[in-house]
């Protein structure tokens, strides 16, 4: 009975603004448009994930190499002509200073001997790269670690944009989302604890409203 009635609560939703009639939520960045704010979502993700994968701080380099992503996402799905001038050329120039600015992290990281204080995932690469018989070339390494970061907010910006849109447009679905996840802070030993496998399945209406998303992204 309660997922019958979130089901409902997201579907009445989602009529009354007119969602769900053949248009997706979210316009992805390759079909020529921005929802709003997710051009801001995806810096988000990816400095989040560059400051974990390589320990890579954008505020104090000005956003270079998130500049430099932006301009191989804009241009990875067009008329493949590289000819300086077009967006597929600056695409495969953003790449390639992407690629540049990693490999010239990983040779300054080889440099320091021992291991450091915090050990992220470019020190486990290294370590693979340095063994007698690795499982990856430098290159390999490098060109993993270029898709990774490519792969952490190209996919998820647009989702988590229209989730946000969803629920700030909604308020009975964000009174139910917050109310769910208040009682599992209610039910904790420690507030400040992180949260937990049982508590992560438990979320039943959260679940239901990323599906949602989902559903409508595709």
């Amino acid at each position: 009975m309660a997922q019958r009635r979130w089901w409902r609560i997201i579907a009445e939703s989602s009529k009354k603004k007119g969602w769900g009639e053949g248009r997706p939520l979210v316009v992805h960045r390759h079909s020529g448009s921005r929802q709003y704010g997710e051009a801001e979502s995806e810096r988000m993700i990816f400095s989040v994930t560059a400051k974990k994968l390589i320990s890579y701080d954008s505020s104090t380099s000005d956003g270079k190499m998130w500049k430099h992503y932006d301009a191989f996402a804009q241009g990875l799905i067009t008329l493949p002509l590289c000819i300086p001038g077009t967006a597929f050329y600056k695409c495969m120039q953003g790449r390639k200073n992407v690629m540049k600015m990693l490999k010239e992290i990983l040779n300054e990281r080889k440099k320091i001997e021992g291991r450091h204080e915090s050990i992220d995932f470019l020190d486990v690469l290294i370590e693979e790269v340095k063994e007698d018989n690795p499982s990856m070339t430098e290159n390999t390494a490098l060109n993993l670690l270029f898709s990774l970061l490519f792969g952490s907010f190209d996919t998820t910006s647009s989702g988590i944009t229209g989730m946000l849109k969803f629920l700030t447009d909604n308020p009975e679905a964000l009174r139910e989302l917050t109310e769910e996840h208040n009682n599992i802070r209610r039910k904790r030993a420690d507030l400040n604890s992180e949260i937990t496998w049982e508590e992560y399945k438990s979320m039943k209406f959260t679940s239901h409203v990323l599906l949602f998303q989902k559903d409508q992204k595709l």
